[in-house]
């Protein structure tokens, strides 16, 4: 006779939802050549590997880390991750621009979550404090991406 064990549940620790809490950016986890679906112009659902990010907090009150959503490495305008960085950044990030994401780490940051059935995501994220540039452009080079002198919207908490 073979005992199979019963799937174990792995408890998570739930924070406290729609309301802000913070924390600071502890790490970056990088996957690479992941597999992901997606659909072509003519409308057919295809595989392609892509490199993936997702970042590590450490949250004020809470015993464990908790995590982002991985994100596809892009800073196209449309992309997770650069909807991630306009969070923090506002008007001063442009899109499909390079950047170095391990500048964030150490950022203190406020983020919000919510629950997605059994688990919680990162709705929003703000950075308390001015973020450090992450981005590395000298004078003249890719002009059409270069970031604007703006100052931070006033955002009320």
């Amino acid at each position: 006779m073979v005992y199979v064990p019963p799937k174990s549940k792995t408890d998570f620790e739930k924070v406290i939802v729609d309301d802000w809490i913070e924390g600071e950016i502890i790490s970056e986890d990088i996957f690479r050549d992941v597999d992901q679906k997606f659909i072509n112009k003519e409308g057919v659902l295809e595989m392609r590997k892509v490199d993936q990010i997702r970042f590590k907090f450490k949250l004020a009150g809470y015993k464990y880390a908790h995590y982002s959503r991985r994100m596809t490495l892009s800073t196209s305008k449309r992309s997770n991750l650069f909807k991630f960085l306009q969070d923090i950044y506002g008007e001063r990030i442009v899109p499909d621009i390079a950047i170095n994401t391990e500048g964030l780490i150490g950022l203190k940051i406020k983020t919000m979550w919510k629950n997605d059935g059994e688990y919680q995501n990162l709705v929003m994220i703000r950075s308390l404090g001015t973020p450090p540039v992450i981005w590395d452009l000298e004078e003249g080079e890719h002009s059409e991406n270069k970031i604007e002198d703006i100052e931070d919207p006033e955002i009320p908490f």
